[in-house]
């Protein structure tokens, strides 16, 4: 509100943050917008300051029903923050990886031209089946996001679709994006179908059967090329409940729900814990459909401000331990990814606390849902991330355009003139070398990473591949030809372990040539790299940890990941946890001093990485953190590597 001799009224914001405003939220739009009228007010912006209960955030199934009702009413809406600081609302994990809301997030991000009437069975209703669409006439693409939170097999009618935009035939990518927990990583959605369709009537049906409650799935519809489809087949998964296990010493919990809003999310509505007696038992009974090597995924919480761990059996098998990082709190799931061979048929995977041919686990976690997948091979969007990203559903600008010639590739090729840009959200699962190839023709382009050059020099030639450095999670890639225009149908990004093990280097925080001034002290933790960290590093100009000896082959840009912990928490009333992120200095011998933070890691025994980007010159340098203000994070390593290969 602006407030003058003549007060006016710039915006108008409340909550919704109840379940029952998916009942009662488009009423009071409606009723606002009748007292604006009837006042004689024009039409004021609408800004939901914040969203959504506990049990919806991180949960792409819950969400889309609360974003599919501030898009039809076209208002500006927030997500609520309940928990915590530096992790958007809930949607992302650790430093710039994505959980499963953040796809949701992107998808909806994606969408371009204008949106469709969407008409669900049951709108106003909780927890039911609903959506969003979008038409980009200049794309000739339509999108369509939807979720049934009640679960169960949905039809999606695609009406009006015009034949002199979309041809006689159109092509239907169907993926998905799944729940992973607040504090659990997702990949790229799941790719679960790419079919072509007869329009009919000006209609398209598509068919989503068994629709997982917490799952969205997202249709991408565009005229088909003609092309022979690639042959999706996703891979055989399965979910079992903790709750529904069978259960020695621990008891089963509700979590989240309509009737317990502020309930975090969990599969099923329920978990176990706590599993902390000597005989505590968790045996889910699992069947398998094929012999092979299966992913199991075990979502879990762990509060402990530790590392914490469980032993483990499959069958009669020897007992292991599971280890599983800390979360917030016991709620807050994550999951750790194992992975076992399994005969076709039953068996009985055990978790417990202590055996006396293996000892006792320490701490303890609370279990939520045991997920399996066949996964033989690497398998994109389930064990791996994605390594195949289609032009044509890029982010476009400058010129570049979707065309969808006879002949072309299944999904269609992008038009891209000098100047203009193609840009890709890329994941990597680890901080390391990619190997980037475009397919298509044209003469030069340049790639930025971040918006910025990573050091490639002016312009590569398609055709020709570049190796680049990435950071865990997510990361936008852009190809912009210069010169003359290209045709970019398709990126393609592989791991390079070989240029991994060839030009990354690690030097640890605690080696004997490195420089500690100050307060800052070398000390044990059996967690960090060679056992030992520096801490005590900051709150004061003059105690800092200086590298030395980090000796790259010729001048220019370089990532430093910095492996680091920190726990500090400030005290409050409220309901956040006040958790606090250490800021740091980083300076080279090269490069002028940048300042950056390090995001909590729920324990100082817990070790994550940070990406940092610095200038570095030919020979030895020099790395220096510290914190002139307060204490920066501790640091176990870091590895510097150059941007990008040459």
């Amino acid at each position: 509100m602006r407030t003058s001799t003549s007060p006016t009224v710039d915006i108008i914001s409340w909550h919704e943050l109840r379940p029952t405003s998916l009942q009662t939220y488009r009423s009071s739009y409606a009723s606002f917008r009748a007292l604006e009228k009837q006042l004689g007010i024009s039409p004021l912006p609408i800004a939901v300051n914040e969203y959504g209960n506990r049990r919806d955030l991180s949960c792409p199934g819950q969400l889309v029903q609360w974003i599919a009702m501030f898009e039809e009413t076209k208002v500006h809406a927030d997500l609520a923050y309940w928990d915590i600081a530096c992790n958007y609302a809930d949607n992302t994990v650790r430093n710039g990886m994505p959980n499963g809301s953040w796809w949701l997030l992107r998808w909806y991000g994606a969408m371009t031209g204008h949106t469709v009437l969407v008409l669900p069975p049951a709108p106003g209703t909780i927890d039911t089946l609903s959506g969003l669409a979008s038409l980009d006439t200049g794309k000739r693409q339509a999108r369509v996001i939807v979720a049934n939170p009640a679960g169960g097999a949905a039809r999606v009618a695609l009406t009006g679709i015009d034949p002199g935009l979309f041809g006689e035939r159109v092509r239907v990518l169907v993926q998905a994006a799944s729940w992973t927990g607040y504090d659990g990583s997702a990949l790229p959605p799941l790719d679960l179908a790419a079919t072509e369709y007869p329009v009919a009537g000006g209609q398209v049906t598509v068919d989503l059967d068994a629709m997982d409650p917490m799952t969205a799935y997202q249709l991408i519809a565009s005229p088909a090329t003609g092309a022979p489809q690639p042959v999706i087949t996703p891979p055989w998964t399965a979910q079992y409940l903790a709750a529904d296990a069978t259960l020695t010493g621990c008891a089963v919990n509700k979590q989240g729900s309509a009737a317990d809003p502020q309930g975090y999310a969990a599969a099923g509505g329920a978990d176990v814990g706590p599993i902390g007696q000597p005989g505590s038992r968790v045996e889910f009974g699992v069947t398998v459909p094929h012999t092979g090597r299966y992913l199991l995924c075990v979502y879990y919480g762990n509060q402990t401000e530790d590392i914490a761990q469980q032993i483990m059996r499959i069958d009669d098998r020897p007992w292991s331990f599971v280890t599983y990082p800390p979360t917030l709190n016991w709620g807050f799931r994550s999951h750790q990814d194992l992975y076992a061979s399994l005969g076709a048929g039953p068996h009985v995977i055990t978790f417990g606390v202590s055996e006396p041919g293996i000892g006792t686990a320490k701490g303890q976690v609370t279990l939520n849902a045991l997920k399996l997948a066949y996964a033989p091979t690497a398998v994109p969007g389930v064990t791996h991330p994605a390594t195949h990203y289609p032009s044509v559903y890029a982010d476009l600008s400058g010129g570049a355009a979707v065309a969808y010639a006879h002949g072309s590739g299944p999904a269609g090729y992008v038009t891209a003139p000098a100047g203009s840009r193609v840009g890709f959200v890329v994941q990597a699962d680890h901080d390391g070398y990619h190997r980037m190839s475009v397919a298509g023709s044209g003469g030069n382009a340049r790639l930025l990473v971040g918006g910025t050059d990573p050091g490639t020099g002016t312009t590569r030639p398609f055709g020709k591949d570049i190796i680049v450095y990435l950071h865990a999670g997510i990361n936008r890639i852009e190809w912009a030809p210069a010169g003359q225009a290209a045709v970019i149908d398709s990126l393609d990004v592989i791991p390079d372990a070989a240029s991994d093990a060839a030009w990354a280097v690690t030097y640890a925080a605690a080696a004997p040539g490195n420089v500690l001034s100050g307060t800052a002290a070398a000390a044990g933790n059996p967690r960090a790299y060679g056992g030992q960290h520096v801490g005590w590093i900051g709150n004061g100009a003059d105690s800092t940890l200086t590298f030395t000896g980090v000796s790259v082959p010729r001048s220019g840009t370089y990532r430093v990941i910095l492996s680091y912990a920190c726990n500090d928490r400030a005290g409050s009333d409220n309901y956040n946890a006040n958790l606090i992120s250490r800021g740091f200095t980083v300076s080279t011998s090269a490069g002028p001093q940048l300042t950056a933070y390090a995001r909590n890691t729920y324990s100082w025994n817990q070790f994550n990485t940070r990406e940092l980007t610095v200038r570095l010159a030919a020979g030895e340098n020099t790395i220096t953190f510290g914190n002139p203000a307060a204490y920066a994070p501790d640091i176990d390593k870091i590895t510097v590597a150059p941007a990008v290969l040459p």
